[in-house]
């Protein structure tokens, strides 16, 4: 990740293909899909083997929703909603 004085964080990965809706997701997006907090979540986030967000935005931090997916399943969670 880089950090310039007076700039948003930001990571240095390609930037993601927008092509399909619901391809990213945030907090509160992953929190309902597993049926979760987003305090859950939120601490899922800070574990070493969690996907990078791909960006921090104002609102937030950015996942690929396929790389949250494939975490969840190596931990047995199941997509709920």
């Amino acid at each position: 990740m880089s950090r310039n004085p007076g700039k948003s964080a930001t990571l240095d990965l390609p930037p993601p293909n927008l092509s399909d809706v619901g391809e990213l997701a945030m907090v509160a997006d992953i929190a309902k899909m597993y049926g979760v907090t987003r305090q859950a979540v939120d601490l899922w986030t800070r574990r070493p083997d969690f996907p990078e967000p791909v960006d921090i935005v104002t609102a937030g931090r950015i996942w690929r929703t396929a790389d949250v997916v494939r975490w969840a399943e190596g931990k047995g969670r199941e997509i709920r909603g």
